[in-house]
């Protein structure tokens, strides 16, 4: 089941196409609406790791999840993926980090470091700050401009679905 989730993510992140677009869809057959940001490809080229958002609802929201993705030559965050947050300067509460990852047939190594049930006021802390700094382990990295539009836009499409 967990290398379903990882090549699932990884081929829904290989086919993106913009950055900042936002992902709904509904699954008739399960009643559930599911949310996600699509970063574009050029996020898998090796470097820091990206912002990814994920919700699902069915009827009432089911979970948020704040996730951070990278690709390297080999494990980076696999036994050290603690996860802190600051919104200018001041810490979000999140939930501690987990981690999964899968080696590609070329070797490079795909890690996802996700935060499960973000509550919605530590959402609404992030969208509201002009800049939010991320540190995994020892690694500490600033989210740029369209990641934080990724934040607001998420949560305007959260908010609707709320008020249904």
């Amino acid at each position: 089941m967990r290398k379903l989730i990882v090549l699932t993510m990884f081929f829904l992140f290989i086919s993106a196409a913009a950055h900042g677009e936002i992902i709904e869809k509904y699954d008739r057959f399960t009643k559930k609406t599911t949310v996600n940001t699509k970063p574009e490809a050029r996020c898998f080229f090796k470097g820091r790791p990206f912002l990814v958002l994920n919700a699902e609802f069915k009827n009432k929201p089911i979970y948020f999840q704040i996730m951070f993705t990278t690709m390297q030559d080999g494990w980076e965050y696999l036994r050290c993926h603690t996860t802190h947050i600051l919104a200018d300067d001041v810490p979000v509460k999140i939930p501690d980090a987990t981690h999964t990852g899968d080696v590609q047939s070329g070797g490079d190594v795909i890690e996802f470091i996700c935060i499960n049930l973000i509550s919605l006021k530590s959402l609404d802390q992030l969208c509201k700050a002009k800049k939010i700094e991320v540190k995994i382990c020892n690694d500490v990295f600033e989210l740029d401009d369209e990641e934080k539009q990724d934040l607001k836009d998420f949560r305007t499409i959260l908010n609707k679905k709320l008020a249904k």
